[in-house]
Parts: C-alpha cells; structure tokens; sequence
C-alpha cells in the first residue's frame, strides 16, 4: 500500500516474491514516489511499513583534470550535495571502476573521492562520477618517470666516463 491505497505493479514498480521474502521494488523515483508503503498479512496478522525520502542530488564542485606521476598517488574529487552517499559510480573510459588495494572510493560528508594510491599508465583516460542522475567527467593524465646517469668526461683520461648524477626526468607528452 502507498499511503494507505493498493498498488500494482507497473513498468516501473514491481513487487517481486521469493519464497518468505516479499519486496517492493521501484525504478526510476521521483518526488511523486515519496509515501509511506505498507506492508500487511492480514491472515498471519503481520504488518509492516516503511517512509521513502526522495533526496535529490546534486554535483555542487564538479571533477577537475588532474595530473599525476606514474607510480604516484592521484585523487579525483568533487563535492556533492548529500553527505555520506555510498551509492555513487565511477567509470573510466565509460566501463566500471571497482575498488581494490590500490584504487579506493571514499564518500566523507559530501565529498565523493577516487583515490590511486599508486598510479600505473593504464589508469590515463576519462573519469565521470554518477550520482543519481547528475555526473560529472574529467581526465587524468599519466606523466612517464625515467631514470637516467649523467656522465662526465675525466679530464685526465678523456676515454673514461664515470657517472656524475641520477636524475629523474618526467617525460612530457608533446602534440607535433
């Protein structure tokens, strides 16, 4: 029952049955779904019931571009305007990101974070979060790290090098 009135179900609200278990499943909410649905036995004299709160949501700071070294740590933040929500998706390259040890997903009061806590070359592309029906996309870069020696030419023996200096050099990506 929805506010006291019988239901049935539709293209959107189905009410399914698995042996003990009965539940009402509705898709595609909307403020017109916000009610107090009930549930009754009356044979078993069993009732229950339960209030539905429509929340909107929005994207109040969206994705940004980050760039990050690889085999470093990157975060990937915006700011949504529910706190605590765990029910977000994030997609890379428009496929599903599921967590693991190096890549989490962290809901903290109203930020939404995806946190690499080492980068590979792999994790460059399109990021979007989905957040009820609002997203929001950016891209994440991947700088290359090289290592190289620095040598010097002894000035008293012109045909021995020795090395000088390790350096780190980011190799960046240059449009031709």
């Amino acid at each position: 029952m929805k506010n006291g009135q019988a239901i049935s179900a539709t293209d959107r609200i189905h009410i399914v049955i698995d042996k003990l278990v009965h539940k009402l499943l509705v898709e595609n909410v909307s403020g017109d779904d916000a009610a107090t649905y009930s549930f009754f036995v009356p044979a078993q004299d069993i009732a229950t019931s339960g209030k539905l709160n429509i929340q909107t949501v929005e994207i109040l700071s969206p994705l940004t571009d980050v760039t990050a070294v690889e085999g470093t740590k990157a975060v990937i933040e915006a700011t949504i305007s529910a706190a605590d929500v765990t029910s977000v998706k994030w997609l890379h390259n428009d496929k599903l990101v599921m967590p693991s040890e190096r890549i989490q997903m962290l809901a903290k009061g109203s930020k939404q974070r995806l946190v690499f806590h080492r980068t590979f070359a792999t994790d460059e592309g399109t990021y979007k979060l989905c957040v009820g029906k609002a997203d929001s996309s950016c891209k994440l870069t991947i700088e290359s790290m090289f290592f190289f020696t620095v040598c010097v030419a002894s000035s008293f023996r012109p045909h021995l090098y020795r090395p000088y200096s390790t350096y780190f050099v980011i190799l960046q990506k240059f449009i031709s």
